[in-house]
């Protein structure tokens, strides 16, 4: 079903990417434990402040919502994360068990991904930055098992074309334990997002910009939704993409 906007530009600007998370032990302080608040990080671009040649054009703002992401009310204290240079945008926040800490991963420049970390989501501390060739905008950043050993963890980070890293997280430091690998090569996806499943799986949607197809009565569109695993080849642990479940029975099913 197509809901209303959800977050409509504002004195700070337009509503640029970004990602959300359910707050379900209320670090926020925006809901109760009863109705845990899921709380959206995303960027503030304002477009005269860029014709204007400011240099805080684009911060980092968070709001959020108490009725499952029906309504959304933004934070008074935006933007929760200044602008710190150059293209500063695409906040990715994530839960850090062990640090007890939630994590954005910042998109600044092109080869280039800033970590913060906070207690609460409105005050961030900078703790890292981290050198990946080519990496450019949009990224996401979760652990998996290699093989489904639970007992093997690896993270992974991947900016906005799909290239992907494999490495180890400490809560402050990304290292990379890999060049920039690919997972998908189509034209058309791209900005990809992913959320862990009750069930512990990995699952990811991407944005199939520029598609254009006979008789497509829309603008672009999303794509299947797949799970992600970390698997050992014959050159090393690789991640690997594969339709879920319920699409797969669907498909199928019209056969």
């Amino acid at each position: 079903k197509h809901l209303p906007v959800a977050l409509a530009p504002d004195s700070l600007g337009y509503i640029f990417s970004g990602g959300s998370v359910v707050d379900t032990a209320n670090t926020s302080g925006f809901g109760p434990r009863s109705t845990p608040p899921v709380v959206a990080a995303f960027t503030h671009h304002d477009p005269e402040g860029e014709k204007a040649g400011r240099n805080d054009f684009q911060n980092q703002s968070i709001a959020y919502s108490l009725d499952r992401g029906r309504s959304w009310t933004k934070y008074e204290g935006n933007p929760v994360l200044d602008k710190i240079a150059d293209s500063n945008r695409d906040p990715q926040v994530f839960w850090h068990e062990p640090t007890k800490k939630w994590i954005m991963v910042l998109y600044v420049r092109r080869g280039q991904a800033h970590f913060f970390k906070s207690a609460d989501m409105k005050t961030w501390t900078p703790t890292s930055v981290v050198a990946l060739e080519g990496f450019h905008e949009c990224p996401d950043m979760f652990k998996l098992p290699v093989d489904g050993d639970r007992k093997n963890y690896k993270w992974v980070i991947y900016d906005g074309p799909f290239h992907y890293w494999i490495g180890d997280f400490d809560g402050e430091r990304f290292q990379p334990q890999t060049e920039a690998l690919r997972c998908e090569f189509g034209r058309n996806f791209h900005a990809a997002q992913s959320w862990e499943t009750p069930d512990h799986r990995r699952v990811q949607i991407g944005w199939m910009n520029g598609g254009a197809y006979p008789g497509m009565p829309f603008n672009q569109q999303m794509t299947f939704p797949c799970e992600l695993t970390l698997r050992t080849t014959p050159d090393g642990v690789r991640l690997f993409m594969y339709p879920i479940e319920s699409i797969q029975s669907l498909y199928i099913k019209s056969f």
